[in-house]
């Protein structure tokens, strides 16, 4: 099986302690294999050959944003926009919420953005605006970008499918060669089809995990909602019009399939009640692009300076709301202000946001602190046979980074992917839990005693109030519970 390794210290510096890397590390630092799309991965690694660098791992993000930036426009005047229209679409993208904080950092998911974005200026170069003599061509080339695309994340399968159906469905705008692109395209993708086809479809588990249990059952007007507070309500109408524009415009006839780009994965989120439609924001960018053109020109009106002076307008209004929002999913400022900027001119409900990406950066290095100076307060022959169980994934890697080389006993969770890296034989006579639930623990040992709670000064919410407790007389030698405590991505009330 293709394996792909990566240090610890790298996923460290990437989001500087996010909660889901954290886990990540820990599993890489492990030599185990890794189940997500792995691009992000070989870019990291590639980033990192001459030693560890914290500007390099920025440089990229801010690189990826730009480019998406950049596409965006272009995409823009390739949908038949002037100046005035690529500049509306780069502004709806600088400006939306879910655009930012996918952008924010460099992840899997700035690098899913991206490869849309790519991918539909790929499909349709040589399209125009309806006005080509013929068919467009796609060559090898786009192949392997989609190939790409399906190797940055799992939910960029979908778009390619999408865009597939698109084909299918809309025969008189298939570009030659389209066949050969997906072809190659998934020929770029097949060794990690392989290696899941190998493992059993781990990655089944997550996606279901992920979708339903952790997230699922949102009302449609929750989706709604959250939608408009990824694209921000200043840059709604533009999204809006792009959508319309792309299904009914027959100027843009060769651009057609690329509906299917946005539908499919619309009616998969709304058909499972997944609480997840910043999966979508992906597909922000073609919009703003496609719809900027006819509101640049119903704002513009003109040529003269005085006939675009709504154009000028509407762009420094949607600046300045983007302004008062960024600091909500992007680190421009410390936290406590960040927080407190939120509570009190939040208008879009962004403030649950701002603290899943503001305080998921933060505490993990005092979690280690605080369960070492539980393992420092065994009597020496526990000390020597103690392991930790932490709830929580991201917990677990926490642990591990932070607790190197400074005595943090083996650390297990039987959370997500962690669960297929058990405890060995004798493990587990003393054990020291971190966040695990009472009635759990009470069925694995005889003697759980709560010695203390971490209490971190900032961190995210579900971080906080964490009970340590240390187990000892176990019921069940530990490796031969551990079938039995598998715990997927789901809130911690319903285990």
């Amino acid at each position: 099986k293709p394996v792909v390794k990566v240090t610890g210290e790298f996923w460290a510096q990437t989001t500087e302690g996010d909660g889901n890397f954290n886990m990540f590390r820990f599993l890489q630092a492990e030599g185990a294999e890794i189940i997500t799309a792995p691009l992000a991965t070989w870019l990291g690694w590639a980033l990192w050959t001459t030693g560890p660098s914290l500007l390099a791992v920025r440089v990229a993000a801010g690189l990826v944003a730009g480019l998406v930036v950049l596409g965006t426009a272009r995409l823009a005047r390739r949908a038949g926009g002037d100046d005035g229209a690529a500049a509306l679409a780069a502004v709806c993208v600088l400006v939306a919420p879910g655009v930012l904080l996918q952008l924010g950092a460099f992840s899997s998911a700035g690098l899913e953005v991206l490869g849309v974005t790519l991918a539909a200026t790929a499909v349709t170069a040589r399209a125009g605006d309806g006005e080509s003599s013929g068919p467009p061509r796609l060559g090898v080339a786009t192949g392997v970008l989609l190939g790409l695309l399906l190797l940055t994340r799992l939910t960029a399968w979908w778009f390619v499918a999408g865009l597939a159906l698109g084909w299918l469905c809309c025969r008189s705008a298939r570009p030659v060669g389209a066949g050969r692109a997906l072809a190659v395209a998934l020929l770029a993708a097949s060794p990690y089809v392989v290696s899941q086809a190998l493992a059993g479809w781990p990655v089944a588990d997550y996606v279901v995990a992920e979708h339903v249990l952790a997230r699922g059952l949102m009302t449609v007007p929750a989706f709604a909602w959250r939608v408009v507070q990824c694209a921000h309500p200043l840059a709604l109408p533009v999204l809006l019009v792009g959508l319309l524009r792309l299904a009914t415009d027959e100027g843009l006839r060769a651009w057609r399939p690329l509906l299917g780009v946005v539908l499919l994965p619309l009616v998969v989120l709304l058909v499972s009640h997944s609480g997840r439609p910043e999966r979508l924001v992906p597909v922000f960018p073609l919009l703003f692009a496609v719809g900027s053109v006819p509101c640049a020109r119903v704002l513009a009106g003109g040529a003269s300076r005085a006939r675009r002076a709504p154009l000028v307008a509407a762009l420094v209004l949607l600046l300045v709301g983007g302004a008062a929002t960024a600091p909500l999913v992007v680190p421009l400022a410390p936290p406590g202000p960040t927080q407190a900027w939120a509570e009190s001119a939040d208008v879009l409900d962004l403030a649950d946001v701002a603290t899943h990406s503001m305080l998921a950066r933060l505490g993990w290095e005092e979690m280690a602190d605080r369960v070492l100076e539980v393992v420092e307060s065994l009597p020496p022959e526990d000390r020597a046979d103690a392991v930790v169980l932490a709830l929580d994934g991201a917990e677990a890697g926490a642990l591990v980074v932070h607790g190197a080389g400074r005595g943090m006993p083996p650390v297990y969770s039987a959370h997500d992917g962690l669960f297929d890296r058990p405890p060995g034989p004798g493990e587990g006579r003393v054990a020291v839990s971190l966040a695990w639930p009472d009635h759990r623990l009470d069925d694995l040992y005889a003697d759980v005693r709560r010695v203390s709670v971490h209490r971190p000064a900032l961190a995210d919410p579900q971080e906080m109030d964490l009970p340590l407790d240390v187990c000892r007389e176990p019921r069940t030698p530990l490796a031969e519970a551990w079938p039995a405590l598998r715990r997927l991505q789901a809130p911690r009330d319903l285990e």
